[in-house]
């Protein structure tokens, strides 16, 4: 037994409160370094203890370390607890002192893990919706312009490649106009860049917070906008930008008009006055020195009241359904923290995302963030995808995404926002240098894998787009100019996932990961039905034999020993028929992309025989789902 890699810590991701009087408690050891797991939990102000002994379930792995996960409930909500771990026959006690073959009553006490009080808020948990959310983003003033008496001066012809400073005349209107699209696709949420008024394209530069955007619309066409998206089963999250303002904010030109003795001196962090703002600014700033971005000081209670005033207005006024919150990092926590009381005290059903570029655990502990963009996802999947340096392999990848579904509260993960590209990043298909079969491969494990789909505005009809603003284009409308045969399958997997609650809400465990051939399977299930999911990232067909992934040692033996959330054990779940459910055409047959290279439509695996093979295609996909 690997000690070194043994942890756990009554606090963060090992140890949170998951309901009432429910404690969610997450150990760490050593990958296929034990047999089996007990935790064994009492009232910490027994006397004697009442030890009560509850089974753990090894939940997920990566390179290193296995993942054992158990829920325990206590009225008096006063835990005490420790694990037996048990290797070859022996066991061994893990506590808060150490390591122990016994622990006599007298000491176990003071040995012991403990959370002393579980305070639960059902404002901590995550909006029911969340999981189920596919999220389609737009920027409004490239989507389409619905309105042209409200476009701002020196518009530039619909399709023209952008420029830094271009202006088409996107805006509300347009996507109102465009709502049949969007419901035709499938996706159930809008994300909105900022609509707030602001003198850039992007409105990231926001000069009043009160105020739609002229060029946008106004609030009685924001509120028909969310409106119209309700009856239609779409939810509405809006960009936040609190991190800073834009340069013509009102507070901002009170200061660069009177100097420090501006009552709202102290919301920005000015180095020397009289402010100068050509060249380097002498003020702090949204990233290097951008002068139209002056940062606000969010540890300010003047500033902290006037920006959470303004988001519970427009959460009220427009009803929206979530706050997308800009570089939300570099904002101070307490601020956050009050953030959230105050909005989900209006709506507890409001989902905030923080955009985070890096490991977002200290944002995700139920006091700020419900989720965030999923960066370190985007990071991995398109590193791999293209083969940009440093170049990882299908095992490391896969190694990694391990460490990422256990990187925050398991409660979380499957409500992270799972992006390819967005306004600040080069579209999927330029990434993926214009291979359709690449983006339809990714697309495909995107929507299987645990986490939200979201998809940025044109990608689903083959738009291109380089870094920002070429990221930016002008939706295309002209139908002779879309790929269909994109478009139907970015329908087909909105569809699938939207049909199949095992992939919002099920379990997952991976099967194979073969780096030699390109190969990866896993599996999603649920009580309502399971699905298998294979993937080949490689350039060759392959042919995976079922024994592959059911037999060591690649079948996670641990895991199938014990149920997940009570949607039954994996070793039950990986025996029986399954049938092709994806790739398949609009008439719900194969897809004609695939025919010739993936023959296999359904299967029967587990049991006595695992002479079961499945053919895949060169960068192809398949999804089986469990018959019944």
């Amino acid at each position: 037994m690997n000690r070194h890699a043994i942890y756990h810590e009554p606090a963060g991701i090992y140890a949170w409160a998951a309901g009432p009087e429910s404690l969610a408690v997450m150990l760490r050891a050593g990958r296929a370094d034990i047999d089996s797991v007990t935790i064994a939990y009492a009232d910490r102000h027994e006397h004697p203890r009442n030890w009560r002994f509850s089974v753990m379930n090894a939940v997920d792995r990566d390179g290193l370390y296995e993942y054992w996960t158990a829920t325990i409930s206590l009225p008096t909500r006063r835990f005490a607890y420790y694990f037996i771990l048990m290797e070859n026959g022996r066991e061994i006690w893990y506590g808060e002192g150490g390591f122990a073959e016994h622990v006599s009553p007298d000491a176990i006490w003071r040995w012991n893990f403990q959370y002393p009080y579980l305070w639960w808020d059902d404002k901590d948990a995550l909006p029911y919706w969340a999981q189920e959310a596919i999220v389609y983003e737009i920027f409004p003033e490239r989507f389409y312009n619905g309105d042209p008496l409200n476009d701002p001066p020196n518009v530039r012809p619909w399709g023209q490649l952008p420029e830094t400073q271009s202006f088409f005349g996107g805006d509300l209107r347009g996507i109102i106009d465009k709502l049949d699209h969007l419901e035709w696709l499938g996706v159930n949420c809008l994300y909105l860049t900022p609509i707030f008024s602001a003198p850039s394209n992007h409105k990231y530069d926001t000069s009043d917070y009160y105020k739609i955007d002229p060029h946008f619309g106004d609030p009685q066409t924001a509120r028909e906008l969310v409106t119209q998206c309700h009856q239609r089963g779409i939810r509405v999250v809006l960009d936040a930008v609190f991190n800073h303002s834009g340069s013509d904010f009102a507070p901002f030109q009170d200061v660069v008009r009177t100097g420090r003795d501006s009552p709202y001196a102290a919301w920005f962090n000015i180095y020397k006055y009289p402010i100068v703002a050509s060249g380097a600014p002498n003020y702090e700033t949204f990233s290097c020195g951008i002068a139209s971005m002056p940062k606000l000081m969010t540890d300010q209670p003047a500033v902290r009241e006037y920006l959470i005033q303004a988001a519970e207005y427009w959460t009220r006024e427009l009803a929206v359904d979530g706050w997308r919150l800009d570089v939300a990092d570099e904002v101070h926590p307490d601020f956050w923290r009050e953030f959230r009381t105050r909005i989900k005290a209006i709506n507890p059903e409001c989902l905030i995302i923080g955009e985070v570029m890096h490991d977002a655990v200290s944002f995700l502990t139920g006091d700020q963030f419900d989720t965030v963009m999923h960066y370190p996802w985007q990071h991995l999947c398109v590193d791999f995808l293209t083969k940009r340096e440093p170049q990882i392999g299908l095992e490391e990848f896969a190694d990694t995404l391990g460490r990422l579904r256990q990187a925050q509260r398991s409660s979380v993960t499957p409500a992270l926002w799972n992006l390819f590209d967005s306004h600040d990043r080069m579209r999927i298909l330029t990434a993926f240098s214009g291979k359709r079969a690449l983006v339809k491969l990714a697309t495909a494990f995107q929507f299987m894998y645990p986490g939200v789909p979201f998809i940025y505005y044109g990608d689903e009809i083959g738009m291109e787009g380089g870094e920002d603003p070429d990221c930016r284009r002008c939706m295309e409308w002209r139908q002779s100019e879309w790929d269909l045969e994109l478009l139907a399958h970015y329908r087909a997997l909105i569809k699938l996932r939207r049909e199949k609650s095992a992939f919002s809400r099920g379990n997952f465990a991976q099967l194979l990961a073969d780096g030699k051939r390109g190969v990866y399977v896993f599996v999603r299930w649920d009580d309502a039905g399971a699905a298998l999911c294979l993937f080949n990232f490689s350039d060759n067909p392959v042919v995976v034999a079922a024994a592959e992934f059911l037999a060591p040692p690649n079948a996670p033996e641990v895991l199938s020993q014990t149920c997940q959330r009570g949607a039954g054990a994996l070793g039950e779940v990986l025996t029986g028929s399954y049938q092709l459910c994806f790739p398949v055409n609009a008439e719900g047959g194969q897809a004609s992309d695939s025919a010739a290279a993936l023959g296999t439509r359904s299967i029967v695996i587990g049991g006595s025989d695992q002479s079961c093979q499945i053919e895949l295609g060169p960068l192809c996909s398949a999804v089986f789902e469990r018959v019944f």
